[in-house]
């Protein structure tokens, strides 16, 4: 097997988290990006996807950190993180 890199938003919970469980088990590495922290099968970075600054600060700081990203090694991202507002 392969071992690819996984970048998951959304991670910490739901869809995201099952998928990050599921691929790190795999022997997959998983940079997960969410809210919140906690337990979690890989690389966890808290980040508020909705502030564009924010969110630029973290990819530039994964894409200096993180070999995969700049290596050509595959990476697959999927976007499980929602941008929405709660009913008033």
């Amino acid at each position: 097997m392969t071992k690819r890199t996984f970048l998951i938003t959304g991670a910490s919970k739901g869809i995201g988290r099952a998928l990050s469980d599921r691929l790190a088990r795999s022997g997959h590495h998983v940079v997960g990006l969410a809210h919140h922290g906690g337990d979690f099968p890989g690389d966890l970075v808290a980040v508020d996807l909705a502030k564009r600054d924010e969110t630029a600060a973290v990819l530039d700081e994964l894409t200096g950190r993180d070999a995969a990203f700049i290596t050509g090694q595959t990476l697959f991202v999927y976007g499980g993180a929602s941008i929405g507002k709660a009913p008033l």
